[in-house]
């Protein structure tokens, strides 16, 4: 055969067998489509979260002087470290291969501009510090520079929201704002980044000034942090190691001691999401194969369908080829020598058929239509039912649905691989739509343990400053809070169900030789439950009775414990803070937390709150932490608190600067929005994948009613209903979709139980969850199997109800 007559025959299938090509077609587009979709998806998502967390920095180290844990040459541990600038350009010079730079902070500065008055977090840094941080000046403006810094000009950057606070939507480059009544020249707007992380506060509510300006107004030495920006990712470990040497070297402590510079390694949380995408992806592409896999099985069974035709009998345009005209029947196909043979078997199969049809004398023109007569006859049942008429129609006495059974048992014996192919398809399509809602299950329950871990529907309260002159007082006023706030917003507002005052310190916590510097936090029993720090076995958390008689007892987290009792167990056992013993009541179970504001607590100490001012006389509050009665309580509690502290400190209650509240409820609900629309967006491309299957299912349906168009004529002259025409077709379709539909469940299933058994352990596979199913998810997929099923046979059922019996029995 030549290229030009296999083309020609395939145009000529393609015309006679319309249904058929685009089933087909439609099967395998679909699969295209998805593996595209699908991976497309995890691509567009990974990139967001890049965008999000380079908002940052990229490959940066954020490094922050704290105190020695190890003795060293005679030096005793818990000396404290102070970095300079001497120290940082010593970095610069014995490390060149990664950009330093020195970051000085300061949240006490009153901002002034008119009658807006701010105290906003404040940074001074130099040049190479915006390049570092992906700080970009808005058109119009510029960041600070070298000749700012040699001149110690008194210019400032401002961030976005920073600027909108102070001019409004007006034009801030070029005017001047008063910081702690000295005039400075805003340079430059930030343009607007999304930031996911912040180590002191986001860029868009800073303002940032030039170093060596900072330290002649506020005559400061030290610095509060520094980072650093290796060339490359892959160097990041060695620029780290030579940090800690040459800072060692240069304060006398030992390169080891991790404790004497805290470091914030920003490439792990990149790490964690390569791996994280990497498998999600992975796991995406996989799924979208198995659609394409279901297209192929579709388009590998229906040419076994062809084989077959093509083996029985000539192709009909081959008839035409010789005839010269038009396509006809083969002329053996109009005998009747072979009906009584085909009588029986119907007979055999059906034995409630009557004799005679009731109609026998009408008749009616054949038409073609994907291949398949259609034609229907003009007498009883000339119309067949359609929709849910007749589908109701369909349903079969005992007698028939076993007549059914045994014909789908025949066909089955005499198509092995039409049926096996045919089932394979919809287990493997059951496969994709169950392993893609057990994902996205298992993600959302993740994502919701991971919220969780911070605190369900908790709000976090800490003071700020006034915005506003209230009462005639002037604005700028910081607030401070005392131990008495939190009885008096326990006492007047009955929306919180529970109240936490938290002091906050960083200090040496001792064991032995062992000394880690860790924050340590003062609170109240209801801050445990509300925080979720639940005890692991034997342990407990902070109680009235420790706060009643100021117990120097402490609850350690998990990773603190490890670090200072490695494997044994500390419960029991006794540690130094701040050279005072405290008794180990509890240590807590490790939790994955999505969002924090002082630190994860899987490395803090948290002792009572009366025992910590024992200890610290001058310490105040840092912040408060409530739960409302209910989540849509929340609101009304956060109204509550700015009008309650509003009235006895003195300033209006709309002034959200005067008080800052961090809602975890509205995180709550993106995460679990976020989680939803992965759901959803995986169930619709795992149903669209068993549709697929049905696509498949249906098109050997039309190739099924095509074979059986004589049998079928027979039933119709013999006086078979539509319902016993349909009922074989409808049955059969469902048959093989609730047998793939088992199957690909089991299969579903199987692979779950070998994924939990793997030992998966990390961050990322945490942050992922495991497939999980769930009875919402058995629910959705036998529905979507049903409907698949019925569809499937409905279509080619009701062409073969429309068969005209008199044309039919000529069919071959």
């Amino acid at each position: 055969m030549t290229s030009l007559s296999f083309l020609r025959q395939m145009l000529q299938d393609v015309r006679h067998q319309k249904v058929r090509t685009l089933l087909t077609l439609l099967g395998i587009t679909w699969g295209t489509v998805s593996v595209s979709l699908l991976v497309a998806f995890g691509e567009g998502l990974q990139k967001r979260i890049e965008k999000n967390q380079h908002g940052l920095g990229e490959n940066i180290v954020i490094c922050w002087p704290s105190r020695t844990s190890i003795p060293y040459q005679g030096l005793g541990k818990g000396r404290r470290i102070r970095v300079n600038e001497e120290d940082m350009e010593a970095l610069r010079r014995e490390i060149p291969e990664a950009m330093f730079s020195g970051e000085y902070e300061r949240d006490k500065s009153a901002f002034r501009r008119e009658r807006v008055r701010l105290t906003p977090q404040m940074s001074a840094t130099s040049p190479v510090f915006a390049v570092m941080r992906n700080i970009i000046p808005a058109a119009g403006g510029r960041y600070v520079n070298d000749l700012d810094i040699n001149r110690r000009r008194r210019v400032v950057f401002l961030g976005d929201k920073l600027k909108r606070d102070l001019f409004g939507e007006g034009e801030a480059v070029g005017r001047t704002i008063m910081i702690d009544n000295v005039p400075f020249l805003v340079i430059g707007v930030m343009e607007h980044k999304e930031q996911d992380s912040s180590y002191s506060g986001r860029d868009v509510d800073k303002a940032f000034l030039p170093e060596a300006t900072y330290k002649g107004l506020f005559t400061e030495r030290y610095v509060s942090n520094f980072i650093f920006q290796a060339r490359d990712a892959a160097m990041v470990p060695d620029v780290t190691r030579r940090v800690y040497e040459v800072l060692g070297r240069r304060h006398q402590f030992d390169a080891k001691d991790k404790e004497a510079i805290g470091m914030w390694d920003t490439t792990e949380g990149e790490k964690f999401f390569r791996v994280f995408f990497g498998t999600f992806r992975a796991f995406l592409a996989i799924i979208g194969s198995f659609t394409l896999i279901v297209g192929g099985i579709g388009v590998s069974n229906i040419m076994y369908v062809v084989v077959e035709e093509r083996t029985r009998v000539p192709h009909r345009d081959a008839h035409a080829d010789r005839g010269g005209g038009r396509a006809r029947l083969p002329h053996h196909a109009a005998g009747h020598g072979r009906l009584p043979g085909l009588a029986r078997r119907v007979r055999r199969h059906a034995p409630g058929l009557s004799h005679r049809h009731p109609h026998h004398r009408h008749a009616a023109r054949p038409h073609r239509d994907g291949g398949g007569l259609v034609s229907r006859p003009p007498g009883v049942d000339a119309r067949p039912r359609r929709g849910p008429e007749a589908l109701m129609s369909a349903v079969l006495s005992k007698a028939e649905v076993a007549m059914v059974w045994r014909l789908f048992r025949a066909d089955a014996a005499h198509n092995r691989k039409r049926i096996a192919l045919t089932v394979l398809a919809i287990a493997w399509g059951t496969l994709s739509i169950v392993m893609l809602l057990s994902f996205g299950e298992g993600m959302k329950r993740a994502f919701h343990r991971t919220v969780r871990g911070m605190g369900e529907g908790i709000g976090v309260l800490w003071p700020g400053a006034t915005t506003r002159a209230w009462a005639g007082l002037n604005s700028g006023r910081p607030i401070q809070f005392t131990d008495e706030d939190m009885d008096l917003l326990k006492a007047r507002i009955p929306e919180l169900a529970a109240i936490s005052r938290e002091y906050s310190r960083r200090v040496p916590v001792s064991l032995g030789a062992k000394s880690v510097n860790a924050r340590v936090r003062g609170v109240d029993p209801s801050f445990g439950p509300m925080r979720n720090l639940i005890p692991s076995a034997g342990g407990r958390f902070i109680d009235e009775a420790d706060l009643a008689e100021k117990r120097r007892v402490v609850f350690l987290g998990d990773e603190l414990a490890k670090d200072l009792f490695g494997a044994a167990d500390p419960i029991g056992r006794t540690v130094q803070i701040n050279q005072s013993t405290f008794l180990v009541v509890g240590v807590m179970q490790a939790k994955v937390m999505m969002g924090m504001y002082s630190g994860p607590d899987k490395g803090q100490a948290t002792i009572p709150a009366p025992t910590f001012k024992s200890m610290y006389t001058d310490a105040r509050p840092g912040n408060m932490v409530y739960a409302p009665v209910s989540m849509e309580a929340g609101d009304q509690a956060k109204s509550e608190i700015y009008r309650v502290l509003g009235k006895k400190y003195r300033f209006d209650p709309e002034d959200r600067r005067a008080l800052g509240i961090w809602d975890t409820r509205e995180n709550q609900r993106i995460t679990e929005n976020i989680a939803l629309g992965i759901q959803v967006f995986l169930g619709i491309i795992g149903a669209l994948t068993l549709f697929v299957g049905g696509m498949g299912v249906a098109n050997i349906m039309y190739a099924v009613v095509k074979e059986r168009t004589r049998e079928i004529g027979v039933k119709m002259a013999l006086g078979a209903k539509v319902r016993q025409v349909m009922a074989p077709f409808v049955m059969e379709a469902l048959m093989m979709t609730v047998m793939g539909g088992v199957l690909g469940t089991a299969v579903s299933l199987g692979l779950m139980a070998v994924i939990a058994a793997l030992p998966l352990k990390g961050e990322a596979f945490e942050f992922l969850g495991r497939p999980t199913f769930s009875p919402a998810i058995a629910l959705s997929t036998s529905v979507v199997l049903g409907t698949i099923g019925m569809l499937a046979g409905y279509f080619p059922a009701r062409r073969a109800a429309g068969v005209n019996p008199a044309v039919s029995l000529r069919y071959e």
